[in-house]
């Protein structure tokens, strides 16, 4: 998270950019021209400036900022949709405006389904809008889900009532004596169930009563049928996950907790912005210091956001707040569009008293919000890839500030850009969990020489003989084993043994990944995959340079369950990876198993290294913890610290010690070296010193400029023309840049790449550079061609 100074945080002025759209064909307002007004409009596309529309009388009462409208766009005018950014009434208008106002386009409808966008969420589409460089239409579009868009059906139930005159019409004639009995036996069971109100159809299959016969009834008026909307139901079907008075307690605090806390509870008794990064070892409690700020919040009468890195972490960090608190909401994009829409309704409507998703609930309707919770805040999935490239993170710190109101960031291995932050602004300041409450030691952790194990194994497999060693300990004892390797399918790389010919992507470059596919009742069937633009294609069985025997090298998450299966035959082993997790019931699925015991080794990608907190946890295994080190990015050595730290901390939660085994080729790894010691600080202080001597974050601030083309040479083209304005105006002001280069993925997508990148020493600065060159006409020539990232995380 960086600094977020004056100048960067700036909105900018957009009645400054408004554009009147002049075409004689478009539908003219009607009427005395003061009567109506002239609506400024963001439409969901990707138009770098907001246009300038007519709102007819009847549309005024509706007319305020923030409403959704439909507005024709265009020679063929068509309809669109949109957000009202500004209304400027008659007596407002520019003398300008009054010579132009009778040819511009009306707004065809406004959206009166949903309450206009709050103030602060505008105020922080517009900072997004100007930070991330992205037309603000986009970033008020992605604030508001497609289900919501759309009125996707709320969730339902139906249930039946007795009518209230029922025994007076039940004397009437036209009712035969088999739809008598019917009423009376529904009588019954409605009445038996008052409290609890049944469904529609449970009550008719109780009572034995046809659908016939129901209609029957309802057309004599003694009973009514009647549809409920639903409450959200965090953790999944369709009633309240937790009665009245099942919500628990928290467990006392230990010492060092009640230190923290004493930190922060006075943050939440006003109404004041600042920052806090909750540094706490793995396993030390940070997550009930969240729970009772969120408390204490809710007892204020707010409410509070909390922001989780990944859809999979959801359902268990769910699980444990839904026994604290009977108002939660969950929006993220695994749910249906009903449910979704449902639970975006109840945030909006202040039901919900949290509001929990990954990085987009930060865009979250929450009234009277007091509290913003950022979990895992190093985790780069928080980044979003694309537009509107925002950083989850930053925007909750940004949306914090305009609502004054604290926010506090949570980690094992904060990103060193929060660490530096808490070193060095007053605002941003560090609280520390150094201990478990448990009292348990972190796990001892043991290195694996892989290039040692292949020297003395004639056929070496993928889990090291001590990694099956400890294993087959912890089993034993009755433990549960997780294992990370973050790469799925079963081979990454495929090759002829005797050509130089290698399996690689015709649309990108990138290999080709190895799949194997076992559909019920059939032979397994292998296919090769790009995992960055999908391609897919049959495997071939030879060389088609050569015919030679085709070989597969680097093991994949299906190649090493297939292992386990054969090695621990006796064990239930599950795989928890984006080719077998297709929704968000399989999470929810493979995690309460796990928990229950169901499964003894859970073997899995980065997912399984992210906040999960099982008790019987006894062996964590890294089966290739060089992985991330390969990428060529400066954060390379700080993921593999992430990952290996993250995932060693699965273990020995409670009072049982673990162990880790971490196997890799490159034994002398710093980043791994730390991570084995759980030395945080250490690896903090030694890799900031690298950052601080080559000038990158948080030393520095970053944006990345790419251009991407069908054609190689229109693609240099282009950027050389980009650099010839873009250098000059970093040169103004004081910062450097590389480029125009190729990129590390030079082909993509079909698209040849060229990226400039801009270094400045603060946000102000970059942000001068990218608001000249949105000024600039070739930023506008340039359109879709051109990508631009602030404060890039991905820099493949």
């Amino acid at each position: 998270m960086r600094e977020l100074t004056s100048a960067a945080i700036t909105c900018h002025d957009y009645n400054s950019r408004v554009m009147t759209r002049e075409n004689a064909s478009a539908p003219l307002f009607s009427g005395d021209s003061a009567q109506g007004a002239i609506g400024i409009v963001a439409v969901d596309r990707a138009i770098d400036r907001v246009l300038s529309y007519r709102i007819d009388p009847h549309w005024m009462p509706l007319a305020k900022p923030g409403m959704r409208v439909h507005v024709p766009l265009g020679r063929a005018n068509k309809l669109v949709d949109g957000v009202l950014i500004k209304v400027i009434l008659p007596a407002e208008y520019t003398p300008a405006l009054v010579s132009k106002a009778w040819k511009l386009k009306s707004i065809s409808h406004i959206d009166d389904h949903h309450a206009p966008l709050s103030t602060d969420l505008m105020q922080l589409a517009k900072w997004t809008s100007q930070y991330y460089v992205c037309p603000l239409g986009l970033v008020l579009a992605s604030m508001i889900p497609a289900a919501a868009k759309r009125q996707a059906a709320l969730p339902t139930r139906e249930i039946l009532l007795l009518a209230t005159d029922a025994q007076s019409r039940m004397e009437t004639p036209g009712l035969s004596r088999q739809a008598k009995a019917a009423f009376d036996r529904l009588q019954t069971v409605i009445t038996d169930h008052m409290e609890t109100t049944l469904d529609l159809k449970i009550a008719l299959k109780t009572a034995g009563v046809s659908p016939l016969l129901l209609r029957r009834l309802i057309a004599h008026g003694v009973v009514v049928r009647k549809k409920l909307k639903l409450l959200p139901n965090p953790a999944g079907g369709k009633g309240l996950a937790v009665a009245e008075g099942e919500i628990l307690t928290g467990p006392v605090l230990t010492n060092e907790q009640m230190a923290a806390w004493q930190q922060i509870e006075p943050l939440l008794e006003r109404d004041a912005f600042c920052v806090r990064l909750l540094y706490g070892i793995t396993g030390s409690g940070k997550t009930e210091l969240y729970l009772r700020a969120l408390e204490r919040v809710i007892a204020r009468g707010k409410r509070g956001i909390v922001l989780i890195p990944d859809i999979s972490l959801t359902t268990h960090m769910v699980d444990r707040f839904i026994k604290r608190f009977d108002r939660i909401v969950v929006l993220h994009s695994g749910m249906s569009e009903s449910t979704r829409h449902q639970h975006w309704q109840a945030a909006a409507s202040g039901w919900a008293n949290v509001i929990m998703g990954p990085r987009s609930a930060v865009f979250a309707p929450v009234p009277d919000c007091g509290l913003i919770v950022v979990d895992e805040e190093h985790d780069t999935s928080f980044k979003q890839d694309n537009a509107p490239r925002y950083h989850a993170r930053d925007v909750a710190i940004r949306r914090a500030q305009l609502l004054r109101i604290p926010v506090l960031l949570g980690s094992a291995t904060p990103s060193l850009e929060s660490w530096h932050n808490s070193e060095t602004l007053g605002h941003f300041n560090r609280i520390e969990l150094l201990s478990r409450p448990s009292g348990v030691q972190l796990p001892h952790v043991v290195l694996v020489d892989m290039h040692a194990e292949r020297r003395q194994v004639k056929a070496p497999r993928s889990i090291s003989r001590r990694l099956e060693s400890e294993m087959e300990s912890a089993l034993h004892l009755g433990r549960q084993v997780i294992l990370l390797l973050n790469r799925r399918g079963w081979s990454h790389y495929t090759g002829c043994s005797r050509c130089e010919w290698a399996l690689n992507c015709e649309h990108c470059d990138a290999h080709m990944v190895v799949h194997r596919h076992r559909p019920a009742g059939h032979q397994v069937r292998r296919y090769v995959q790009c995992h960055y633009c999908l391609t897919s294609c049959v495997m071939p069985t030879l060389c088609p340079a050569c015919g030679g025997k085709l070989i597969g090298l680097g093991q994949g998450t299906q190649q090493v369950y297939e292992e386990l299966l054969e090695r621990f035959p006796k064990n239930q082993a599950a795989r928890m990876d984006g080719d077998s997790m297709r929704n968000l019931n399989d999470y929810r699925q493979i995690l309460s198993d796990f928990e229950n015991g169901k499964i003894q080794i859970l073997l899995g990608t980065q997912m399984v290294a992210k906040g999960l907190d099982f008790a019987d946890v006894g062996l964590v295994g890294v089966i290739d913890a060089d992985a991330a080190q390969s990428s060529p990015d400066f954060r390379a050595t700080e993921r593999t610290f992430d990952m290996v730290c993250q995932v060693a901390g699965r273990c020995g939660r409670r009072q049982n010690p673990g162990r880790v085994v971490v196997q890799t080729a490159d034994i002398r790894s710093a980043a791994i070296g730390y991570a084995a010691h759980h030395d945080y600080v250490g690896f903090v202080t030694n890799e900031l010193s690298h950052r601080k001597a080559f000038g990158y974050p948080p030393y520095s601030r970053m944006a990345r400029l790419l251009i991407s083309h069908k054609d190689r040479e229109h693609a240099v083209a282009l950027g050389r023309r980009l650099a010839g304005v873009l250098i000059p105006l970093a040169q103004s002001d004081g910062c450097r840049w590389q480029g125009p280069q190729n990129p590390p993925m030079e082909f993509r997508d079909d698209l040849f790449r060229i990226e400039l990148i801009v270094f400045g020493s603060g946000a102000a600065q970059v942000q001068q550079v990218l608001g000249n060159l949105r000024r600039e006409p070739i930023f506008e020539e340039l359109g879709r061609w051109l990508t631009v990232d602030m404060d890039p995380i991905n820099l493949r």
